[in-house]
């Protein structure tokens, strides 16, 4: 599948309901025929995953779905997950305070709390390039991706980090997978067939090799890049994952 425009995702966004809602009931029976019927609805108790169980039962009524008690839901919200059948509470091994406390706090946004995190281990490194705001998008020579009006939070004695959700949400619903066997993931759909956007070469999400600052030249690091960026390395991406789950950019 091609990339989508923005032109083409506001087509798909101007749908009518009862399209959108078709288009959904597809998807959710190819995912629950490719797992055979073993699978879960991910549930917060919020809008869209309120609507999604909604959609899901109304095909599927024994389908069950997994609610991640981090301890930082709001009472009503609780109640309102627990008033529904079938709901299967998940608590993570660690709560939130134990977190922050050993990894940092998600300040700002996941994505800035990480790259906080990384230019701290990496001075010199792609984050901080980026902290800096002088990181250059190598694909289009543009200045781009950077949080330079986030850099006096590097100066701050205090840790930041994107691992919360990771140890509140995802640990604990891979636990449930791997002890049930259900999943909540694609379920056979791909990034090239069933992509509603796929994200291209200018994607901050790349991933960059980098090094410390005056060892560009280095010959190691010379020979490494030309490895990875050898056709070997690109024939060897571009038949591991037909399906387009990754992407060579080079």
């Amino acid at each position: 599948m091609a990339k989508m425009t923005n032109d083409q995702l506001k087509i798909l966004q101007a749908l009518p309901l009862d399209i959108k809602i078709r288009k959904t009931e597809i998807r959710i029976r190819e995912w629950y025929e490719h797992w055979e019927g073993n699978v879960y609805v991910s549930f917060s108790g919020g809008k869209d995953s309120t609507v999604l169980l909604d959609i899901v039962r109304r095909l599927y009524p024994d389908v069950p779905a997994v609610f991640s008690d981090t301890g930082l839901e709001y009472p009503e919200v609780k109640q309102f997950v627990k008033s529904d059948n079938n709901i299967i509470i998940r608590r993570p091994e660690i709560n939130f305070f134990q977190c922050i406390v050993k990894y940092g706090y998600p300040i700002i946004s996941k994505e800035i709390s990480q790259c906080i995190c990384e230019a701290r281990v990496c001075p010199g490194g792609a984050q901080d390039i980026r902290m800096h705001g002088e990181y250059i998008n190598p694909h289009n020579g543009k200045v781009q991706f950077n949080h330079k009006k986030y850099l006096p939070l590097m100066e701050l004695p205090i840790m930041f980090s994107n691992k919360c959700c990771n140890y509140l949400k995802k640990k604990p619903a891979k636990q449930y997978e791997k002890e049930t066997g259900n999943y909540a993931i694609t379920a056979g759909l791909t990034a090239k067939k069933d992509g509603l956007f796929i994200e291209g070469a200018d994607s901050p999400y790349v991933n960059i090799l980098t090094v410390k600052a005056g060892n560009e030249n280095n010959p190691a690091i010379q020979a490494l890049v030309e490895l990875i960026k050898s056709q070997k390395v690109k024939d060897y991406i571009e038949k591991t994952y037909p399906d387009g789950d990754v992407v060579p950019v080079f």
